[in-house]
């Protein structure tokens, strides 16, 4: 398996993506913060959290245990790195989106938690997997008939449904998250390529609809975060595509399973 980055600082003071590979296995994350409070309950904060929890990821998955272990395991690792001294059932507590996928003799394993998205070409053709339990809450709370507890939670940024069973689950310090991730695996011969990516690049398909899985993944990661940077700076108003913010941050992780040579 050939793996290649690219990452690249949105509107935010700091990059709060990462996306990182040990071995067989690579990892994308996808800082979770309230960008208008510094109020956390940690003093690490979200870029320390995601750089922390990719290293141990990598760490666990690279033995023989499950991705959901694996995750699980680094989610714990992370909450007792905060030595006591953070708020770690504060509501903004530094959290992350996960994909993480695995390669094997006999088989490609993925992981997915929140709204990470994973590209697959097989040899049936492309497939884009992700959890989409959050953007499904996101669309409940905002229809007219919503429940009027949905529409405060949405008020609250649904944070009060972050790792719930009615809610949707994300890393975060509750490592029972990993139990909830969408998970899967595929046949090692039939895979020819893969990318992992944060929201802030998966935009281009998803929400700008500037091009297909596909073509996506013959782009290269640097010019697919290109082409989301040419979409939203033709939008700065944020009409055409509304958005939190201009820029989000955007990260890609290509994975070449028809090439021998490693990086």
């Amino acid at each position: 398996m050939r793996v290649s980055f690219a990452t690249g600082q949105g509107s935010g003071e700091s990059n709060e993506d990462i996306a990182a590979t040990a071995g067989d296995v690579v990892v994308v994350l996808d800082g979770v913060s309230k960008w208008y409070t510094d109020e956390s309950g940690c003093g690490h904060g979200t870029v320390w959290y995601v750089r922390q929890l990719a290293d141990r990821i990598l760490k666990h998955a690279g033995g023989a245990i499950s991705l959901t272990e694996a995750v699980g395991g680094a989610i714990a690792d992370v909450a007792g790195m905060h030595g006591g001294t953070c708020d770690l059932d504060h509501p903004w507590s530094p959290a992350a989106t996960v994909a993480v996928l695995r390669d094997s003799v006999k088989s490609v394993e993925y992981l997915i938690l929140t709204d990470c998205v994973l590209v697959l070409a097989t040899e049936l053709g492309t497939t884009a997997l992700t959890d989409t339990r959050l953007a499904e809450l996101l669309r409940r709370a905002r229809h007219p008939d919503a429940s009027p507890e949905l529409r405060r939670h949405l008020k609250d940024g649904l944070h009060g449904l972050r790792n719930h069973p009615d809610g949707y689950w994300v890393a975060s310090a509750d490592p029972t998250a990993a139990d909830n991730a969408i998970t899967g695996c595929v046949p090692r011969a039939a895979i020819r390529r893969a990318a992992l990516l944060t929201d802030g690049a998966s935009c281009l398909v998803d929400e700008y609809g500037q091009a297909t899985w596909a073509q996506l993944l013959n782009m290269g990661p640097t010019e697919v975060i290109a082409s989301v940077r040419r979409c939203e700076r033709s939008d700065p108003d944020r009409r055409r595509w509304p958005r939190g913010k201009v820029h989000d941050d955007a990260t890609v992780a290509y994975c070449d399973f028809e090439s021998t040579v490693d990086s």
